[in-house]
């Protein structure tokens, strides 16, 4: 062989085996509390203008559900599985006192692809469980964690503060070392900074997966100052520090993108951005959505969503199509080339859904399974929500009293109580919940004026608050043809009714029979050198039964 061509050979090969890994980035950007008009896309007052881009130019989500709490929320993105088929209460979360965390048993999405090839970090809010080390992110499959454990800290001195006995403790780690040095330093920021080192630094040689998991815009409200001094025209403090946590962290998304591209690997890198519930009442905002937080309404599950990057074949629209927050494990493991046949999954895989526009294939949503104590009920009681095409059943509790319609209060300044939350009834958005939405430079300021509610034969929406959190109530809504649930038409389709209650029933009788703990002072930080920290409970991986019903 002439010097030439071995040189050629040489050469190719060098190229060949230099060339970047084809298996795409993933980063996946969680926030908390964030409710539907928390977003710049559907509120013009909050001021998100690279994360409205992002939307307008990626793929939204019009459709897209969470659980109403946070931690079944991040289960399910995690595991690909409807909270109860993990052992989970679909409403209750992993507090600091409470001896468990996510069951051992399922594989998280972190521990597949490493399988695959991936390096795996996850940055800021874990909220899975801490009171073993086996429950902790770094034993779950990811590489590296700087974030904290529990399920909210202060945005500045990152301790924590709970219960009647004040127990209070720092909770902020570097993998599985405690960080003192960072007090004084805004979350939100720390983790928008980690996760651009990470970028910056990756080997080129191997895809990642980076899961940012904000805690803004859970409580306590905190924001730097510089950054509610931008809100100057809203009046509620609440919102006016709700507007400026959501503007550092449309900050912290845009250095993040900023270094896919510097990177030169924003073209094979799917990013995808999501809430795990809906808005809290009193800080977040759903409207024109029913409800908040910790409700079955639309407003405590259905979420601002959208994908982004170079892999998207079809962009710059709105699918309509449902999505539930489980269908992120499967469509990312197809993503990455992976294979979840036979894994008995509740998500769907979306991958031909967010990358070239397919209709969705999800046609029912398992909203939440259970069985719980009520006053006005038997000891045990079967409850639960299902989606089926454009039907929503609600069986048992709704959730806390917060059934309502709450505007944000901006758009009531000059009126009575415009500092306060109010009810409001705005008809005109509705086309802005079943259509497209544009992303307008300029958007009008005025509230919607109230629609006229008529009353039919089981509606309940005259009622300021008609169910209160533990009565045991039916409601049926069709969520296309009214997305405020202002109208329950469970009296005019009971063999509808009867079908769903029938699914719901089938369901339950292999509704696990989950593990009930006692709070344990043990987690008090002044038994672990003043931080919460792991130690005080024994991980189980337990199988349980299935209670028949």
């Amino acid at each position: 062989m002439g010097m030439g061509k071995a040189l050629c050979l040489f050469v190719c090969l060098g190229a060949v085996f230099s060339q970047p890994p084809t298996k795409p980035n993933i980063v996946v950007v969680m926030l908390d509390d964030v409710g539907y008009n928390d977003v710049g896309w559907n509120n013009p007052h909050i001021k998100t203008p690279n994360l409205d881009k992002m939307a307008r130019e990626g793929v939204t989500l019009n459709n897209s559900y969470s659980q109403p709490v946070c931690s079944p929320s991040r289960a399910a993105l995690l595991t690909g599985r409807y909270p109860h088929n993990v052992n989970m209460d679909g409403a209750a979360t992993f507090g600091p006192t409470i001896p468990d965390g996510l069951d051992l048993k399922y594989w998280i999405l972190p521990q597949k692809l490493k399988e695959l090839g991936y390096t795996t970090h996850a940055i800021g809010k874990w909220h899975l469980g801490f009171c073993d080390w086996k429950y902790t992110p770094t034993e779950r499959g990811f590489d590296t964690f700087f974030g904290f454990y529990l399920g909210a800290n202060d945005y500045f001195t990152h301790r924590t503060t709970i219960g009647k006995d004040g127990f209070d403790g720092l909770d902020l780690r570097f993998n599985k070392t405690l960080v003192t040095d960072k007090d004084g330093v805004y979350d939100t920021n720390m983790w928008s900074d980690r996760a651009v080192e990470i970028i910056k630094n990756h080997d080129k040689n191997a895809p990642f997966f980076v899961y940012v998991a904000y805690n803004g815009i859970h409580g306590p409200l905190r924001a730097p100052q510089d950054a509610i001094a931008k809100y100057p025209k809203i009046s509620n403090g609440n919102r006016r520090t709700v507007g400026a946590m959501m503007s550092v962290i449309d900050e912290g998304v845009a250095n993040i993108t900023k270094a896919l591209t510097d990177s030169g690997i924003m073209d094979n890198t799917f990013f995808l951005f999501l809430s795990d519930n809906g808005g809290q009442y009193g800080s977040g905002n759903n409207y024109p959505l029913r409800g908040a937080k910790s409700t079955f309404f639309e407003g405590g599950m259905r979420t601002p969503a959208f994908v982004s990057g170079g892999l998207l074949k079809k962009k710059g629209y709105t699918h309509n199509g449902l999505f539930h927050i489980a269908d992120w494990t499967p469509t990312i493991l197809s993503l990455a080339g992976g294979d979840v046949t036979g894994e008995n999954l509740d998500g769907i895989d979306m991958t031909k859904t967010v990358l070239e526009g397919a209709n969705s294939s999800r046609d029912e949503i398992i909203h939440f399974l259970s069985q719980r104590n009520l006053p006005d009920s038997p000891p045990v009681r079967q409850q639960g929500v299902i989606r089926q095409g454009d039907w929503k059943l609600i069986e048992g509790h709704v959730g806390h009293d917060l059934d309502d319609w709450y505007q944000d209060p901006f758009d009531l300044e000059g009126q009575a109580g415009a500092t306060r939350w109010r009810r409001g009834l705005g008809g005109k958005n509705k086309d802005k919940l079943n259509k497209t939405p544009k992303v307008p430079k300029v958007r009008t300021t005025r509230a919607p004026k109230p629609a006229k509610v008529t009353k039919v034969p089981g509606t309940t929406v005259d009622k300021v608050r008609p169910s209160g959190s533990r009565e045991y109530v039916t409601y049926l809504f069709n969520i296309k043809d009214d997305p405020y649930e202002r109208t329950d038409l469970s009296a005019q389709y009971p063999e509808l009714v009867q079908r769903l209650q029938n699914r719901l029933r089938e369901l339950h009788k292999t509704y696990p029979n989950l593990k009930k703990y006692q709070e344990s002072e043990l987690s008090n930080p002044d038994n672990w050198g003043g931080a919460w920290s792991p130690g005080w409970c024994t991980a189980e991986n337990s199988v349980t039964e299935p209670v028949i019903g």
